[in-house]
């Protein structure tokens, strides 16, 4: 059986990553014309937020869910799912973001099977 992913979901938690940010949209998104991002901000006192806010005026592939303080990245990827739910993402990716690539991890939401692709 094969699965064609229509809508995809990268979750990113952040606290503190104006500096990365920018960078980090711009990599991302040029990858895959189905992926979309949300960010889970912890009123990072940088502005990360407030960045990223500006961003989603322009860019309807970002998404940002505000938080009102650190509340611990767990709770943020549980948000982050919710949201991928609620919205009907195929595919919820979590990103870790290191220093030359970004690897995700890639669950389909109508499935059990994960897969991991770097």
């Amino acid at each position: 059986m094969s699965f064609i992913f229509k809508k995809v979901l990268v979750i990113i938690p952040t606290y503190n990553e104006l500096d990365n940010v920018p960078t980090l949209i711009n990599d991302v998104l040029k990858q895959d014309d189905r992926l979309d991002l949300l960010f889970v901000d912890d009123n990072s006192p940088d502005g990360t937020g407030k960045f990223i806010e500006n961003v989603t005026l322009t860019n309807d592939r970002v998404n940002l869910i505000s938080r009102e303080s650190k509340l611990g990245l767990g709770t943020a990827y549980c948000k982050g799912f919710e949201y991928a739910i609620l919205n009907n993402y195929d595919v919820i990716a979590s990103s870790l973001l290191r220093r030359t690539f970004i690897s995700f991890s890639v669950f389909s939401s109508r499935s059990t099977t994960a897969t991991v692709i770097s």
